[in-house]
């Protein structure tokens, strides 16, 4: 999504003051085929989904389901032959508050209406959405995908410069378009990402990516000369430079890197390139280093 647009989520997280859940119960269903199920009444079924993208936690569905669009603050819950797998909320995006677990951000105004991003806010709580549960079920289903692993290889600061070097993997059995900051240039990759985001030992927030973004035109376009084509198992390496505001002390810090997909810029029509899958959605991953 759009530098902009996360800041503005990021605020609204900050403001958060309470928490809001609503009764699950009558969401538990009598039909061992449902696999997922809203308070608001949608249900779908196991067939309805084409995969899962665990490292994005991302359900795709077969084919475009516009009543997506028109869901509103509720419930939802995952089935495996009626026993929930798991449970969370659907969370509007105007709310001023966290959601407490798992949560589909509602309307999805931020991907197109053949997708479920799954997120959850919550770090310090245990993670439900790629439970053993679920993934089992998903295995079982021919569901299971692997999308992208992300590693931040090295950290090096000089002064007020910071190089921080990343690897891409392709973990899927399907090729996979990436971003590929080279062929977009830094602004322009950085308006998908805030790239990092710096603590020191006290887990107390030090700096996060500076980089002046270049909006694309128009804002919600994409090309095809910005990707890279990754086979399974290959990877990709790349270096990117940060102007830090001031010098970092002597001590401990640890770096979160986003690398970023794309999101409502593509139709499910153009998902895939051939044989490749552009990738949707975004993987982080931590770093500390030392100075």
């Amino acid at each position: 999504m759009g530098k902009e647009i996360l800041l503005a989520l990021i605020v609204s997280v900050a403001l958060a003051s309470c928490e809001r859940a609503e009764d699950i119960d009558s969401l538990v269903t009598a039909d061992s085929t449902v696999f997922f199920k809203t308070s608001g009444g949608l249900s779908y079924h196991f067939s309805d989904f084409a995969f899962y993208d665990s490292s994005a936690y991302i359900f795709y569905f077969r084919r475009v389901h516009e009543e997506l669009k028109d869901l509103e603050s509720g419930t939802f819950a995952f089935f495996d032959k009626a026993d929930t797998i798991y449970k969370g909320n659907l969370w509007p995006v105007y709310y001023n508050s966290i959601a407490p677990g798992a949560f589909i951000l509602v309307p999805p105004i931020f991907y197109g209406n053949y997708v479920l991003a799954i997120e959850n806010w919550r770090t310090g709580k245990p993670d439900p959405r790629n439970n053993l549960h679920m993934i089992s079920v998903l295995k079982s289903h021919g569901m299971l995908h692997s999308g992208l692993s992300l590693q931040v290889t090295s950290v090096e600061s000089n002064g007020t410069r910071l190089t921080v070097s990343i690897r891409i993997i392709n973990k899927d059995t399907e090729k996979l378009l990436i971003l590929d900051p080279e062929k977009m240039g830094t602004p322009l990759f950085h308006f998908f990402t805030n790239g990092i985001i710096v603590f020191d030992n006290a887990d107390h927030f030090v700096f996060t990516g500076n980089v002046q973004s270049q909006v694309p035109d128009p804002w919600n376009s994409w090309k095809t000369e910005w990707f890279t084509e990754l086979d399974p198992d290959n990877f990709r390496d790349y270096t990117l430079q940060y102007t830090l505001d001031n010098v970092l002390p002597s001590g401990t810090y640890t770096l979160w890197f986003t690398f970023p997909g794309l999101s409502s810029q593509l139709s499910k029509d153009q998902l895939y390139q051939g044989d490749a899958r552009i990738f949707l959605g975004e993987v982080q991953c931590a770093k500390k280093f030392t100075l």
